[in-house]
């Protein structure tokens, strides 16, 4: 250890504790509280791990070397602030909402408000709806600006106002009752009836052509079996007769 670094220096000061660390060009040495010299001892060889911390908005940039064996830090390379980079937004008033120039940081969002517009209000106009035979009347409200829109003062309908027209029935025509709108010219049509003096005529019926007679077919030749089927029912039938005038005979 070299005769630098057991320099010895003044205490000014009470410690709360037995020793502190003073640090000489970039090393460290141990102070013994009640002492006025310090004592020799092992000096730190520093282990420097360097941070690069960059500039803000508002802060400078600086680097920071800190010791992971004993903790010292410095600082040196220090960078100007960058300053605020902002872009502008311009709001226009409308009818409900305040207009307004805003302008915010593009690097840490900061932001103000400038040149402030109180909102116009709506600016409207009314149109007036008369009311029909089936729909509501009303006065329509709306904004020129924004088209903001709102109905008041209803009226109910005025119903249709019907004429009755009757279409008379003819031969080749159904007759019916046709009522229509004056107001709309809505029409519908009911009583359907056909040509006559109660609604109903007996038309003339044409007589239709007579039907001209069949010729009688020829009649069938008889086969043998029903020539032999027919003379026994004949012999059958005489035999029959004579029992029974027999039979008569006898019984007188």
């Amino acid at each position: 250890m070299s005769a630098v670094e057991k320099t010895t220096y003044d205490i000014l000061a009470s410690f709360s504790s037995a020793f502190m660390w003073v640090c000489t060009d970039k090393k460290y040495l141990p102070m013994q509280k009640d002492k006025s010299t310090a004592f020799a001892a092992e000096v730190c060889d520093h282990d420097y791990e360097t941070i690069v911390v960059a500039p803000t908005c508002l802060n400078k940039g600086y680097t920071v070397h800190f010791c992971k064996e004993c903790g010292k830090k410095y600082y040196d390379e220090y960078v100007t602030e960058v300053g605020h980079d902002y872009a502008v937004e311009t709001v226009e008033a409308t009818c409900t909402e305040s207009g307004f120039t805003k302008y915010t940081c593009k690097n840490c969002n900061d932001s103000y408000i400038v040149n402030e517009v109180e909102s116009g209000g709506h600016s409207y106009q009314k149109t007036l709806h008369n009311p029909t035979c089936d729909a509501y009347g009303y006065t329509e409200h709306i904004c020129d600006d924004c088209n903001d829109r709102y109905v008041t003062d209803y009226v109910k309908p005025l119903g249709h106002d019907y004429e009755k027209q009757i279409i008379e029935a003819t031969l080749d025509i159904v007759g019916y009752t046709k009522y229509v709108c004056k107001n709309c010219n809505y029409s519908y049509v009911t009583d359907f009836v056909t040509s006559g003096d109660n609604g109903y005529l007996d038309l003339p019926v044409e007589p239709s052509e007579p039907t001209e007679p069949t010729e009688p077919t020829e009649p069938q030749e008889p086969d043998e079996k029903s020539l032999i089927k027919v003379t026994f029912c004949i012999q059958l039938s005489g035999l029959i007769y004579t029992i029974c005038a027999l039979l008569i005979g006898i019984f007188h």
